[in-house]
């Protein structure tokens, strides 16, 4: 008897996004259009650990992951000069809307609005 071969082959979608921009203060910086499928997994599964009480450390980690690996090279300089800038405050509320907007873009699909 002969074993039957399980074989698939799998061809990623490669879309020409469109270029992911936000402004804050009049500063606009540019994200990846995409990210690997990996990286948005793993960012997904750091977003449901730091729902967990005490948990603090876990999501301050987690929003500076999610800049560094989202936004290019010269945007990711400015962002950080911007938000270590003692006179141009950007407030976590505001960090927080940017970081679910930004998962809502990668993900294609609306996240729950957490003032609710």
């Amino acid at each position: 008897m002969v074993a039957k071969k399980r074989h698939k082959s799998f061809a990623p979608k490669v879309d020409k996004a469109e270029p992911i921009t936000f402004t804050i203060l009049d500063e606009e910086f540019e994200a990846y259009p995409q990210l690997q499928g990996a990286v948005i997994i793993d960012l997904l599964a750091g977003l449901a650990d730091t729902g967990e009480e005490g948990n603090s450390a876990a999501a301050a980690t987690l929003l500076t992951d999610i800049f560094e690996v989202a936004l290019k090279p010269e945007s990711l300089t400015r962002f950080k000069a911007l938000t270590h800038d003692p006179e141009r405050i950007v407030d976590l509320e505001t960090l927080s809307e940017i970081v679910a907007w930004l998962m809502e873009e990668y993900t294609d699909r609306p996240t729950e609005d957490s003032s609710r």
